[in-house]
């Protein structure tokens, strides 16, 4: 088996994973068929931000257990302040 050759199916792969993605998250928004009159006139103006369409995908991939879910921090918990006094012996 030639390192190249699975790198090329590698490749490949991430492209049509790539493509698929695209696709489900234009459903998953409901995008008119690829094609009509409305799909042009919102193809032209894309309904989607960039960051909108990677939560899209991201939620797809969690949804399909291809990706783990992302990880949430609780916000506003901060530690509690140090006394210097107790550091002194240190």
């Amino acid at each position: 088996m030639s390192t190249a050759a699975v790198t090329e199916a590698a490749t490949v792969l991430q492209d049509r994973v790539d493509v698929l993605l695209d696709r489900l998250a234009d459903r998953v928004v409901s995008a008119p068929q690829p094609g009509t009159k409305q799909w042009l006139t919102e193809f032209r103006r894309p309904s989607l931000s960039p960051q909108e369409r990677r939560a899209v995908r991201s939620a797809i991939l969690v949804a399909a257990g291809l990706i783990p879910p992302p990880v949430r921090g609780t916000p506003g918990r901060r530690s509690k302040l140090v006394n210097p006094a107790q550091l002194a012996m240190f």
